[in-house]
């Protein structure tokens, strides 16, 4: 299901937009090839261990991210 958030930062950015998306995926590696190969790039981000996200660039200069979503097991004790 999409969803939009928005959150407020404490700084101005004076180079990028301001707006950023996190587009979320059960999928990250495959959303970041199929973005890739349409025109994004990958961003030098310092990653920390565990990340669940991966940084990217539009053609435009604009970062955003794409998030991993923890895939669900069905319940199989019913």
């Amino acid at each position: 299901m999409p969803n939009v958030s928005l959150n407020q930062v404490p700084h101005k950015r004076t180079k990028r937009s301001r707006l950023h998306l996190d587009l979320y995926t059960t999928n990250r590696e495959a959303e970041v090839e199929r973005l890739l190969q349409i025109g994004a790039t990958r961003y030098p981000w310092r990653y920390r261990p565990g990340a669940d996200f991966v940084v990217l660039e539009d053609p435009d200069g604009n970062l955003f991210c794409v998030v991993q979503v923890p895939v669900q097991v069905p319940d199989e004790t019913r």
